[in-house]
């Protein structure tokens, strides 16, 4: 990790270096910020990797007893202000990717226009919205927890979109009100799949009211998942389809050519509902945000939620939080076998066992408990250390992915420590 990490942290070096270099003239029209985490993370489970993105091809546990992937990032943002009117960003971001590098991500890349005081217009690529703390997300610094609850974040990992959105801010008495409408697609890398959405679009809402916080949002996509492995048996319910009809097995065969038709990995409908809260007055805070995702196919429909709370003790901070995730899990009848010969309902019944074979590895059940402290020990830096208590229902992996077989759930002791910084 370390060796990857450096080499990107040259990168960013030299894009600072680019623009303390250039003309005077351009100094105010340009600003460059930073921020990163170095984090380790250590597993008590040994059959599983406890990771920080659904993207990551491993982590804390099986691969590694102690991991520095998890968590450790580097990001930098330059922002040009044209004028009044008109303004740019580019984030990027190195941090671990599913083809196990550290290869810098385009994280934000957009045009801004203020169109009046109060509306907004920006295009390129966007945060996506989906969350209270989207903005931040990747920021260790600004943030209360090493890592946001995953029980929650994992639902919508995807980050930025490519696209448009529009932003209205009026003033409601003492609030401030936000209501954002954005449209756009993204193209992301799994480990094991590729996930492409197409045009999505969503809206989301926020009040701010003195130290109070309320945000709700929504979005609606539809996926292309590209999963190689499962591609022989979807493509074996339609061939299967085709010849049961072919000799006479019309219901069998449309049960079949049904459930090719019910797991396809092409145009899966997706909705996420989200409400959250936060309040802060000052010495102390408490935040909450539930979650609830609707999918078609093999992506199971779930429900999250968490609440965490903090005091703040000078430059120390401890805090506690508590989050459930509990997905669906279903079972398929399948195609039925009553009155096909011996080498039908031999398919049928392997097709049926295939895709009942799949189902248990999409529900992600778990909750979890942590506690943990954060240390401001210096202007801009902070380190935290973080204990989570996971608790993962039976048959099931929760968030944690890199499952050897056999994998049955059970208790999970992650301990973990991060140095988080902004420049």
């Amino acid at each position: 990790m370390s060796k990857k990490l450096i080499a990107a942290a040259i990168a960013f070096a030299s894009m600072h270096s680019a623009l303390s270099q250039a003309d005077t003239s351009d100094q105010s029209m340009f600003s460059f910020r930073g921020f990163g985490t170095v984090g380790v993370v250590h597993s008590s489970e040994k059959g599983a990797d406890y990771v920080g993105t659904v993207f990551q091809p491993n982590g804390a546990g099986r691969t590694h007893e102690w991991d520095m992937n998890v968590d450790s990032k580097l990001g930098a943002q330059v922002t040009a202000t044209f004028s009044d009117k008109f303004s740019a960003v580019i984030q990027a971001v190195s941090q671990h990717q599913y083809d196990n590098s550290y290869r810098p991500l385009i994280e934000w890349a957009n045009v801004k226009y203020q169109a009046t005081s109060e509306l907004s217009i920006r295009a390129g690529r966007i945060v996506l919205p989906s969350f209270l703390i989207s903005d931040s997300r990747l920021v260790g610094y600004a943030n209360p927890w090493i890592r946001p609850p995953e029980e929650v974040y994992f639902i919508a990992s995807i980050t930025n979109n490519d696209g448009a959105d529009i932003t209205y801010r009026s003033q409601i008495g003492d609030a401030t009100n936000s209501l954002q409408a954005f449209y756009g697609s993204n193209t992301t890398h799994a480990p094991t799949s590729t996930v492409k959405s197409k045009p999505s679009w969503g809206l989301n809402d926020s009040v701010e009211l003195g130290s109070l916080t309320l945000r709700a949002g929504y979005i609606s996509s539809k996926l292309d998942l590209n999963v190689r492995e499962l591609e022989p048996l979807l493509s074996g319910l339609d061939q299967f389809g085709d010849a049961a009809v072919a000799f006479g097995f019309q219901s069998a065969g449309n049960q079949a050519h049904a459930m090719a038709d019910k797991y396809s990995l092409s145009d899966i409908q997706v909705h996420i509902y989200t409400l959250g809260a936060n309040y802060d007055p000052g010495n102390w805070f408490v935040m909450a945000e539930v979650a609830k995702f609707d999918a078609e196919g093999f992506l199971a429909d779930s429900k999250a939620g968490y609440v965490t709370g903090g005091y703040r003790f000078g430059k120390f901070t401890p805090y506690v939080t508590i989050a459930k995730v509990k997905s669906d899990s279903t079972t398929e009848d399948g195609i039925s076998t009553a009155g096909l010969p011996g080498a039908f309902a031999d398919g049928a019944t392997s097709l049926n066992a295939g895709i009942n074979a799949v189902l248990p590895n999409f529900p992600k059940s778990q909750k979890s408990a942590s506690i943990g402290v954060r240390w401001d020990f210096m202007r801009s830096a902070d380190l935290k250390v973080q204990y989570d208590r996971l608790s993962l229902e039976d048959d099931t992996t929760g968030r944690l992915t890199n499952a050897e077989t056999g994998f049955d759930g059970g208790k999970v002791n992650v301990i973990s420590a991060a140095i988080d910084f902004v420049f």
